[in-house]
């Protein structure tokens, strides 16, 4: 598998950027030629805000994948949809230590891990 290239890839895409009158029905006309569509999400702006903006889950990562890379920056209605992954609000660099969906965490040698050194940094 090439998932560990990824870390932050998952099967839900967020789509920023949306029309305002974008609808479910468009949203899968426009992203089911890339795999089975499992759920859709729009979330409308409330009272003061003007960005619309929604969740697609696919069945599998690699449809994900697919349609992410093919539709970044696409107009869908009026708007160039922005497109990432769906858990990837938190914009740190990814740390193996705190990933508890990974099974690769107890790795020897892995990076953060060499913790016994003394620190020289005064």
């Amino acid at each position: 598998g090439g998932a560990a290239a990824a870390p932050r890839a998952n099967r839900t895409l967020f789509l920023g950027n949306l029309d305002i009158t974008v609808s479910e029905t468009d949203l899968r006309r426009a992203f089911d030629r890339f795999g089975v569509i499992t759920e859709v999400d729009i979330k409308r702006p409330g009272r003061g805000q003007t960005s619309t903006y929604g969740f697609l889950k696919f069945e599998n990562l690699d449809m994900a994948h697919r349609a992410k890379l093919a539709m970044s920056g696409k107009v869908l209605l009026r708007n160039p949809i922005k497109i990432g992954y769906g858990k990837a609000l938190v914009f740190s660099v990814p740390n193996p230590a705190y990933s508890s969906t990974q099974p690769l965490q107890r790795v020897p040698g892995a990076m953060g891990y060499s913790l016994s050194q003394p620190c020289h940094y005064f």
